[in-house]
Formats: C-alpha cells, sequence, structure tokens
C-alpha cells in the first residue's frame, strides 16, 4: 500500500505540473520558474493527505456484507498536523458473520480481524462469555473440545464492543 500511495503521489504532482504548463502553453505565455514545483508541491501533499486519510473507507467499501466493523481507531500525529483537525483512522476490528457459532447458552466463538494500517491484519478466534463480561483467545479452534480454565479468562468491560456484536450475532447463526 505504502508504494500505491508514493507512485500516486508523484503522478499526481506530476501531471498538475504537466497540466499548468500545457495550459500556459496553449496561450502562447511563459510559466514563472516558481509556479510548476509550487503546483506540484500542493497538489502532492493534498493528494497524500487524500489517500492518507481515505484509508479505512476504501478497505470498507471492500469488506463484503459477511464482516462487521466493530471498532475503529483514530490517531493524530504532530508531524501530520492535517491530523490534528481530522484524525486518522489507523486500525479497526471486525468480526466475521460466518465464525460466528454458539457454543452454549452463555457462550459465543467468533473470528476477530484486527487491521492496522501499518502492521496488517490479523485474524484471533476468540470465546466471549455473553453473560459474564470476559473473553478467551481459542487458540486452536479444531482441536479444542474443552472450555479454557477460568484463569485463561480474560475481563473485558461490560460495554465492550466485540463481546456486544458477537453476542448478537450469535442468535443470527
Amino acid at each position: 500500500m505504502s508504494a500505491f500511495l508514493l507512485i500516486g503521489t508523484i503522478v499526481s504532482g506530476l501531471g498538475s505540473a504537466g497540466v499548468v504548463m500545457l495550459l500556459f502553453r496553449l496561450f502562447g505565455r511563459r510559466a514563472p520558474r516558481w509556479l510548476l514545483p509550487t503546483v506540484a508541491g500542493i497538489v502532492m501533499l493534498t493528494m497524500h493527505i487524500a489517500l492518507e486519510q481515505s484509508w479505512f473507507r476504501r478497505l470498507e467499501a471492500q469488506l463484503t456484507d459477511r464482516v462487521v466493523v466493530v471498532e475503529t481507531f483514530e490517531q493524530a500525529r504532530w508531524w501530520q498536523p492535517w491530523t490534528l483537525i481530522q484524525p486518522q483512522i489507523v486500525r479497526f476490528s471486525a468480526i466475521d458473520r460466518e465464525s460466528v457459532e454458539p457454543m452454549d447458552a452463555n457462550l459465543v466463538r467468533a473470528e476477530l480481524w484486527l487491521v492496522d494500517r501499518r502492521q496488517g491484519s490479523m485474524r484471533v478466534m476468540q470465546l466471549y462469555d455473553c453473560e459474564t463480561p470476559r473473553r478467551v483467545d481459542w487458540v486452536d479452534a479444531q482441536e479444542a473440545t474443552a472450555l479454557p480454565p477460568a484463569e485463561a479468562w480474560t475481563s473485558v468491560p461490560a460495554d465492550d464492543a466485540i463481546r456486544r456484536v458477537a453476542c448478537r450475532l450469535r442468535g443470527d447463526g
């Protein structure tokens, strides 16, 4: 994705400078020496910001209906001042609807997608307790038949978004 960002930024800068140069030639004038690099720089910066800020929207549009985006995580960085105005979504978590499987009356197993802008993505199978706010990583979903021991469970806030969505989806089957 970084190569796409770099190539798109360079092409937009060169293309915009070319359009400005062409317009000046069509009108029989000569462009000031400072204008082409200035236009190219402004367009390249604008293109970079647009591609960075639209990462999540572009990726979300490619997801199928079976994937539910549960949480997004925004980040503002001082060296990218535009993120101080509009923080950038740099990662998100999602649940695959088809992976949601009720284990018993209160437990549900679901595949969680953890997607990060810079680090790539990871899939984790987790077991959620819909009655008590807790979860556990389901290490080997193919072989495991017994429930994990009590000390393996991790407490989560009662309003945990991932647990809430997984428990809601267990009835959708």
